[in-house]
């Protein structure tokens, strides 16, 4: 029984994901030279943010912090490792992997405009707020009650790599590669939360990483 509680959990916060995804991405009917893009992130995180608190308070007649959706709070260990980590990821890739670097080329300053807001505002702060929300928040918690914080940090993991398969079409090595990563990634956060008993702690790992 708590494996299909579990299950319908995840369909669930999977769905009301998407379902604020798509609702920011119905700006994109406009061209507001990058404003649409704005509001798309913005749309995104408070509708999730609304529906998760309606789902917590009514659904689950309990309160946000009881699944760690605190406050924002500031977690240095958590953001010297988000900005280390990338640096040396990043530095490892430079030196070892054979390759060159390319730059993006677009055709105006209002598309570096919007690739810029994209990139940083949409993929480097809502999309991290949001997923740890979501996996590190309402799935950890439930799942954690349902059995045990370590099966609860290793499910919810796997499940934050297999959402992001849907970000493009990989095969191959390149698709466990990623999965891997992701589910690397997912642990990393989920210990952080756990320990400091807040997802602003992976928050501040997912912003950098």
């Amino acid at each position: 029984m708590n494996i299909l509680k579990i299950i319908g959990m995840a369909l669930l916060v999977f769905v009301i994901s998407v379902f604020a995804q798509n609702l920011g991405i119905l700006w994109h009917i406009f061209r507001w030279h990058g404003l649409e893009y704005l509001l798309h992130g913005i749309t995104h995180l408070i509708v999730t943010l609304l529906i998760i608190k309606l789902l917590v308070n009514k659904g689950l007649k309990k309160e946000l912090s009881d699944y760690r959706v605190t406050k924002i709070r500031i977690y240095s260990l958590s953001w010297g490792l988000g900005i280390i980590l990338p640096i040396v990821i990043n530095l490892i890739y430079i030196i070892f992997i054979p390759g060159k670097l390319m730059m993006t080329q677009l055709n105006t300053s209002t598309d570096y405009i919007e690739l810029l807001i994209s990139i940083i505002f949409i993929s480097g702060i809502v999309a991290p707020i949001v997923e740890e929300m979501v996996f590190r928040g309402i799935l950890l918690k439930y799942i954690e009650e349902k059995t045990n914080i370590i099966f609860a940090m290793v499910l919810s993991s796997f499940l934050f790599s297999i959402v992001h398969l849907f970000n493009g079409k990989l095969v191959g090595i390149d698709l466990y590669l990623l999965i891997l990563a992701g589910f690397t990634a997912g642990m990393l956060y989920a210990t952080a939360t756990y320990l400091f008993n807040s997802i602003w702690a992976g928050i501040a790992m997912h912003v950098g990483i």
